[in-house]
């Protein structure tokens, strides 16, 4: 991607210029990639990764520039393995659904299939937020949860008798979310049923971070970002020298 920026207000040296935003997008890929590391266990999160785009100075003496600049996040949305439990109330989502849950700020959702049954005998998430249905209606779980049976296109059974769907949703645009605390994806579109989109019970879907490849991408990113802070000192060292020079020879 390119794009080209208007700034003859910008004095800037070219080397130094090219170094500095390649290091600004190291420096946010260092930030993310320490994120994922801290959500490797985290069930259902999804990594993220900077992505960058090449833009341009445009100066008035048609000199310009290319560097990289980032262009925000986008999170890798393939599904993590399934952790098996066999208990009840954990869920795992084979294709791009979310679970809805109700919380005080409204409708939230997630990939975070492990629940529990709160006082009130509702089925919730591990904070106390109601998971909703089909039809964003609370689930009541009152029987012997050892009679809870869930179907893979999510009809739940208790003691025999359907008690409704476990909600499973999904969107027109699912990258278009933004990222809230205990991993809640607040979208600004309308939700859709998931039809295609399969229900486990009995386990829960794992983080997709790869603690060994984010450890690698770590180090190699702080190298690189060393490297660039290295040829920054370096110039400017040049730079000043060259100063110094120029003044003696005056």
């Amino acid at each position: 991607m390119s794009n080209t920026i208007n700034s003859d207000k910008i004095l800037i040296q070219k080397p130094q210029a090219i170094l500095m935003s390649l290091q600004n997008v190291q420096e946010e890929e260092l930030n993310i990639i320490t994120q994922n590391l801290a959500n490797a266990q985290t069930p259902g999160f999804k990594a993220f990764v900077v992505m960058a785009e090449e833009a341009e100075y445009k100066s008035r003496e048609k000199n310009n520039i290319s560097f990289l600049k980032s262009d925000g996040t986008q999170n890798h949305l393939s599904n993590g393995s399934t952790a098996q439990t066999n208990n009840k109330l954990d869920f795992a989502i084979s294709g791009n659904g979310v679970f809805a849950v109700q919380t005080d700020k409204g409708i939230r959702y997630t990939r975070n299939g492990r629940f529990v049954i709160d006082s009130e005998r509702r089925l919730t998430d591990g904070t106390g937020n109601p998971i909703l249905d089909n039809n964003l209606t609370e689930i009541i779980i009152s029987g012997n949860v050892d009679q809870f049976y869930v179907a893979n296109d999510g009809t739940m059974n208790l003691n025999n008798k359907n008690i409704g769907k476990l909600g499973v949703f999904t969107f027109e645009n699912h990258r278009d979310f933004k990222l809230e605390g205990n991993n809640l994806r607040n979208y600004s579109q309308q939700s859709l049923p998931d039809d295609t989109s399969m229900l486990f019970q009995g386990g829960y879907e794992e983080s997709n971070v790869s603690p060994v490849q984010a450890s690698i991408q770590l180090m190699q990113v702080s190298h690189r970002y060393e490297e660039a802070q290295k040829m920054i000192q370096a110039y400017e060292d040049l730079q000043k020298e060259t100063r110094n020079v120029t003044a003696r020879m005056a």
